[in-house]
């Protein structure tokens, strides 16, 4: 990136920002990269309704507080944005088409049936039971037939409040391939009005072999895409509106402790989900070591995260 550049060219001190996003508090760090992680800056903020302006002001504060020669390579934000509008039941959620391959052989439990009934309410914008699904072993059930798939989409084209259609198929995980010919076959006949509908396979979610799980993430995942879309871009602007971090790089954290871009959470919001208690676990990993000199491995924690909407345990 253009800051790393920078940094190799001129010789100086490189810094990473973290920014926490809570429902109640907003906190940001600024540590040093070189030599060992340092903490440099910190601030903490109350958040309001508008999450983006907690954001700027910690960040910015953060930045304030550092070095004059200091160069942000990276911006890392862990949030609870978009757990929080379905705990809530935020009405920004949108309504979700189901497409179930499968037939009869997977009509015995619908979509949405483990759904909390106020949830399934808001998000279930219908369920499309048709031909097709693969064995354990990936070999077709039954073919998918174009003519049902023409007359589920015509009838989801002809609904204004359906804004998501997720695809699902009985191990897809182990063959995708049907729930992407649907995809493609149902683009096909949209009109172009309808084209820019997000579409999201349940194999793209997650990898689980139990078919419920990943069409839940599925539906989640869809219900949060108009929303995600107004919030990356948010995030972006708001980064990019503080003097000295216009070159950084932005991520989010993952609930498996890694990061990933903003283009990804764009298309997997879901994959934010459980990141607080997953940053707060990997935090106090961390601290156990500075403070104690011992591998969290040799003497196990107890991790409690109390949030302003949640609160989560963890075991290390």
């Amino acid at each position: 990136t253009v800051s790393v550049l920078y940094c190799i060219v001129f010789k100086t001190m490189t810094y990473r920002l973290g920014v926490d996003v809570g429902g109640t508090h907003t906190d940001a760090v600024c540590v040093s990269v070189d030599g060992g992680s340092k903490l440099v800056s910190s601030h903490k903020t109350e958040s309001t309704s508008d999450l983006i302006k907690g954001l700027v002001e910690a960040a910015q504060h953060c930045v304030d507080k550092a070095p004059a020669n200091c160069v942000i390579t990276s911006v890392t934000i862990g949030t609870t944005y978009f757990l929080n509008s379905v705990v809530q039941r935020s009405k920004l959620l949108g309504r979700v088409a189901v497409i179930r391959l499968g037939g009869r052989f997977c009509k015995t439990v619908p979509p949405f049936s483990d759904f909390p009934k106020d949830l399934k309410k808001l998000i279930n914008a219908g369920t499309f039971d048709v031909a097709g699904g693969y064995n354990f072993n990936g070999c077709e059930i039954n073919p998918v037939s174009d003519e049902e798939i023409a007359k589920v989409a015509t009838e989801i084209q002809s609904d204004k409040a359906i804004s998501g259609v997720v695809v699902s198929c009985p191990f897809s995980n182990v063959n995708p391939s049907q729930e992407l010919y649907v995809k493609e076959q149902l683009v096909k006949c949209w009109s172009s009005e309808k084209q820019n509908m997000h579409i999201t396979c349940a194999h793209e979610t997650s990898s689980s072999p139990d078919m419920l799980k990943r069409e839940n993430a599925a539906i989640i995942n869809s219900s949060l895409l108009n929303y995600s879309s107004q919030a990356m871009q948010d995030i972006k602007k708001a980064v990019t509106s503080i003097k000295g971090l216009q070159n950084s790089s932005v991520f989010l954290t993952q609930n498996d402790g890694t990061i990933m871009t903003l283009s990804d959470a764009l298309k997997y919001p879901i994959k934010t989900f459980g990141s607080g208690p997953t940053n707060s676990s990997r935090g106090a990993a961390y601290l156990i070591k500075q403070q104690f000199e011992t591998k969290i491995s040799e003497t196990g924690a107890i991790v409690v995260d109390i949030g302003g909407t949640t609160s989560d345990v963890t075991i290390l």
